[in-house]
């Protein structure tokens, strides 16, 4: 096979050390791969246009070519220049030439790829349906829950996402819409705050969710009306049932005689693992006794310092004792009560609930700084899952859970230069424009940045701007203030910059703040 790559001129010589390694690795002799160079400097502004220039310049070379591979960080649809030179196979490539190899094996195989997207999107969705269709396959059945089948250990490793209703409709149903194309959520639970009466209102968020989703639905409250409610609009999980509350058991049976219950002890002694796993067994054989089939265990988890690691500990004693029994892993105890960056945490505790053979795993966004939450498990699911089935450590499997970091840093092209000059100090900017100036925020609830403008001393702004994508952004907001003052420009990319990056990392946001 003979592949052309198509790189950025200052990409070049990384992307010629790549292909070396690359030929190097495969020991394929029928392998073939050329590099050549469009005139822009980096992939990120190539253009379908540049694309088409650069093709016309090796029209009589592409038939030689079995497959073209283009920067998957070029600009547009090249579908029109692939069908213009008669390019079959013709694709965007990996976004970093890091993931050039995976590419380059995926075309062997005889992978279709995008014009629109970058391959890595591509092969990650690829991979991830792989992943999971390789675990349900296999794993053991307990019980199904609606339509889902509760495994009696993982992986899989199911999520069970709960939001806690605060009792304005339009805000409730936009966070419960965010989950509906999220990956691997697998019950989506309704819970509400201490004290909380309210059962009709319980009638209309359920009658609204199950509009948008036929995933299982959970309840998670400690009122009988509000929980009889919702089970007779269709939930399938009652959360937290414990001695204290069995005589929920009849009245709920006269509604769904075919209900699932997460049992919870009310007394672990000392809180030791053996104690806990002792006191759930404990619940397991009564309620069993009482006639329940459907029970998820949870030992529940206590917040760092307080016992936790007995409790995850629990977990895999619960197993030794019932292996057929699914248990569950309360993730936000943990990383809801410390005060640090949740998603290395999840992760950790992804990986804890596999080994220990938790069939579920509950988390919650209720603080700001687990905004994000509910991306970051699907994430590390996806990570341990990989791992598991590959019987790796969760490393160097094809998807990563980083946020603030990145796995590996970016590469340094040398790049020749005249002069050099080391900025060490502050420099002001020479003017101040007190014409015309602009406010950006981001919008968390929208997830969307703004950006204002205003006109002199108009308490009022003349324009509000509101997008995703900050290159757009600042283009429109510069074309509609009129300002060509580079220093202003430069000022305002800046901000939107901070704010796209506060938006994306949940972080706090401040305008013209260090």
């Amino acid at each position: 096979m003979r592949i052309l790559i198509v790189t950025s001129r200052m990409a070049e010589p990384l992307i010629n050390e790549v292909v070396k390694e690359i030929k190097e690795s495969f020991h394929n002799k029928d392998l073939m791969i050329d590099v050549v160079a469009s005139k822009v400097p980096v992939a990120a502004l190539m253009t379908t246009k540049d694309l088409d220039d650069l093709m016309d310049g090796l029209r009589d070379r592409l038939k030689l070519y079995d497959a073209v591979l283009v920067p998957g960080l070029l600009i547009g649809d090249i579908e029109i220049v692939c069908k213009k030179y008669d390019l079959r196979r013709c694709y965007k490539g990996s976004k970093y030439a890091g993931d050039l190899h995976k590419v380059i094996e995926a075309l062997l195989n005889g992978v279709e790829l995008s014009t629109r997207e970058p391959a890595d999107n591509i092969l990650l969705r690829d991979e991830e349906d792989v992943s999971r269709r390789f675990f349900e396959e296999r794993s053991l059945e307990a019980f199904y829950i609606k339509n889902l089948k509760i495994p009696k250990r993982s992986p899989p490793l199911l999520l069970a996402h709960e939001i806690v209703i605060k009792g304005d409709l339009d805000k409730d149903l936009k966070m419960f819409n965010k989950l509906y194309d999220k990956r691997y959520i697998d019950i989506i639970v309704v819970g509400t705050e201490v004290g909380s009466d309210r059962p009709e209102y319980i009638r209309k968020i359920f009658r609204e969710i199950i509009k948008i989703t036929d995933k299982p639905l959970a309840i998670d409250s400690l009122n009988i009306k509000e929980i009889e409610t919702a089970v007779s609009e269709e939930a399938s999980l009652v959360m937290n049932l414990s001695r204290s509350f069995e005589n929920w058991i009849d009245r709920l049976n006269m509604i769904n005689s075919d209900l699932a219950y997460i049992v919870v002890p009310e007394n672990v002694g000392g809180g030791t693992a053996i104690e806990r796993a002792e006191a759930c067994v404990k619940e397991y054989d009564y309620f069993y006794g009482k006639g329940l089939r459907k029970i998820i265990l949870d030992p529940v988890i206590p917040p760092p310092l307080f016992g936790s690691i007995e409790a995850l500990y629990s977990i895999s004693l619960i197993k030794r004792r019932l292996e057929n029994v699914p248990t569950l892993l309360g993730a936000s105890n943990i990383y809801e009560l410390i005060d640090a960056d949740p998603v290395g945490i999840i992760t950790f505790l992804t990986a804890m609930a596999i080994e220990t053979g938790a069939s579920l795993m509950l988390l919650t966004e209720e603080s700001w700084k687990s905004k994000g939450s509910f991306d970051y498990a699907s994430r590390s699911v996806e990570l341990v899952h990989r791992a598991v089935k590959k019987r790796s450590p969760p490393i160097d499997v094809g998807v990563d859970v980083f946020v603030a970091k990145s796995k590996r840093g970016s590469a340094h092209i040398n790049i020749p230069y005249e002069n050099i000059q080391e900025i060490f100090q502050k420099i002001p900017p020479k003017r101040i424009d007190r014409e015309k100036f602009f406010v950006v925020q981001p919008n968390y609830d929208e997830d969307l940045i703004e950006v204002y403008i205003f006109i002199k001393d108009d308490m009022k702004a003349k324009y509000l701007l509101k997008g995703r994508d900050p290159r757009s952004l600042g283009r429109k907001a510069l074309q509609l203030a009129e300002i060509d003052d580079p220093e202003h420009a430069f000022y305002l990319g800046f901000e939107i910059a901070r704010a796209y990056e506060a938006l994306k990392t949940y972080k706090y946001y401040e305008q013209d703040s260090e």
